[in-house]
């Protein structure tokens, strides 16, 4: 038998998962950008997993060479080949860790604000201090990190080939029997370990419980600022209707990639002071939670509330008021107004048409558009509406019963 100790098992196992998964992500990184735009999302979604799973297992196989030192290098090499071998070794270590890190701050830097679900399942937050960087600082740096993560690819590469025309070399040209510390079907040619591997269900448990935190961190802060726990600001306007939310929403129509979606705002307050035949005193308030929009859909719930799109964390509050309504025709109005989005405010009328009924409720009905542009939505992301259509749909429906006094 040869004097060539192996690997321990674990520290092969975790190689080969890992080399893998590496010369998975590299081709799909490079072609996905290309991809039809049907699968688009989720060719993204598997490159983010991969990575993430890199991460992982690069992780552990860290903490278990830590653990557990590595056979000692063959007597017969150079000195310049040990240290040829040390630096390329600690180099992929780096990068290993690196890549992923780097890509996990690219997508936390991207104006669309996509979200990453790994394994189709796990939300996997973003870096919460990147997305709050000023929208300028933010472009750049999400710039600089797109080359970084593309060209720390390419080393990759390098470094593989290196890798592998090194073992090629001992195997065939050294006869020195490294390869068989670690390439199955030879390993068993080798001595096994002097020592018993030690500290793997630690290193597991200790970065799944890492990582788990992340997520429950992550959704946790969501949470902070979901439609369940904020606190919606009461305008202390004059009111004579009381809003039966129940029976009343607010919502908006959409195109994405040829489909049509639509989606609500959960939390909002209305102020109403409207006398029909008082018209000169009417004013109208409505303050919506920008974070309570929702579609259905993973990708827009996630992307709606990022900077790039509504920027809830900059700008939490959605206002359009009127203090100025005028009677079209019997059961038609016109209010005229202003809607405060994303820090702009521009004039914005709103024609409704009002009903009520012999109980006294009142039922009001009101369909409107808006292009997204004007306040910048998507428009570093999907200025071009290669994506996202432009125009929006703004539909509402308020049932309110008056005040008694």
């Amino acid at each position: 038998m040869s004097q060539t100790v192996r690997y321990h098992r674990v520290a092969i196992i975790l190689h080969w998962l890992i080399a893998g998964l590496i010369l998975a992500i590299i081709p799909i990184g490079f072609l996905m950008g290309d991809a039809p735009d049907a699968v688009k999302l989720q060719i993204y979604q598997l490159h983010k997993t991969i990575g993430m799973s890199i991460l992982f297992l690069s992780l552990v196989r860290l903490g278990w060479r830590l653990l557990n030192p590595p056979p000692a290098l063959a007597s017969t090499l150079k000195a310049w080949e040990k240290w040829a071998s040390k630096f390329v070794h600690s180099l992929f270590y780096i990068l290993m860790i690196g890549t992923p890190l780097v890509g996990w701050a690219v997508v936390s830097t991207s104006s669309r604000g996509t979200p990453t679900i790994l394994f189709g399942q796990i939300n996997w937050p973003h870096l919460g201090f990147l997305q709050g960087m000023e929208v300028v600082q933010r472009k750049q740096l999400h710039n600089l990190l797109e080359q970084v993560h593309e060209y720390a690819a390419f080393v990759i590469l390098g470094l593989l080939v290196l890798h592998v025309g090194a073992a090629l070399k001992h195997q065939f040209l050294d006869k020195d029997d490294t390869a068989s510390k670690m390439v199955p079907g030879l390993t068993k040619t080798a001595q096994p370990p002097a020592t018993k591997g030690r500290g793997l269900l630690a290193l597991v448990i200790g970065l799944l419980a890492l990582f788990a935190s992340w997520v429950i961190l992550g959704a946790s802060s969501s949470a902070t600022s979901s439609p369940s726990a904020m606190a919606v600001d009461q305008q202390q306007a004059q009111t004579n209707w009381k809003v039966d939310h129940s029976n009343s929403q607010i919502g908006f129509g959409y195109h994405k990639n040829g489909s049509q979606g639509f989606g609500l705002f959960g939390v909002w307050t209305a102020n109403i002071f409207f006398e029909p035949d008082n018209l000169s005193s009417a004013n109208l308030s409505v303050s919506i939670t920008a974070a309570s929009a929702h579609t259905g859909d993973a990708e827009n719930d996630e992307s709606l509330p990022g900077p790039g799109w509504l920027n809830t964390g900059a700008h939490p509050q959605i206002i359009w008021t009127s203090t100025r309504i005028e009677q079209v025709s019997e059961g038609h109005y016109l209010a005229k107004g202003e809607l405060s989005l994303r820090g702009m405010s521009i004039p914005f009328d709103l024609a409704f048409q009002l009903t009520i009924d012999e109980a006294g409720t009142a039922h009001m009905v009101a369909q409107t558009s808006l292009n997204r542009l004007t306040f910048g939505i998507g428009a570093d992301d999907d200025g071009a509406a290669a994506w996202v259509d432009n125009l929006v749909t703004l539909q509402m429906k308020v049932t309110a019963a008056p005040v008694l006094t």
